[in-house]
């Protein structure tokens, strides 16, 4: 995995899987640049890749010491590369990293309707744990 920290950078990968979700990262967070400045800052932005492309991503926090949850904000791939377990990866990176970091919990949000998603975490032993919005719930798993 490789850690991309320049907002420039995680706007632009941003902006190249921002279709990947049932409900687009900019219809969800307005204005991506600023958005990608409050990642840079504060989130852990890793890529997978294949070669030069870009293949996978994944976008957490792990930097919340009092509760010890980490946030799962972003996890996709690119459709070509979908079903080889990269997503499976890069999820576990993730949760692998977070544990380094501390944390205990690792928290997600998805949408209701995003079935393929909330199998794969599902699979991973995440559990829904109550609503978010109307259109998404909340999921959690262990890190111990």
């Amino acid at each position: 995995m490789i850690r991309i920290s320049s907002a420039t950078e995680i706007m632009e990968i941003l902006m190249h899987f921002n279709d990947y979700f049932p409900r687009s990262i900019i219809s969800r967070v307005g204005d991506l640049e600023s958005y990608a400045a409050k990642l840079a800052e504060h989130a852990c932005v890793y890529v997978a890749k294949d070669h030069d492309n870009i293949i996978g991503l994944v976008v957490f926090y792990a930097n919340d010491l009092s509760t010890k949850v980490a946030y799962l904000s972003h996890i996709a791939v690119s459709e070509q590369h979908q079903n080889k377990g990269i997503g499976s990866l890069l999820l576990q990176f993730c949760c692998d990293l977070s544990k380094q970091y501390g944390m205990r919990t690792m928290k997600l949000e998805v949408d209701k309707l995003n079935f393929k998603a909330i199998a794969h975490y599902e699979k991973h032993h995440f559990v829904a744990i109550g609503q978010a919005s109307l259109q998404s719930q909340y999921m959690i798993k262990g890190l111990t």
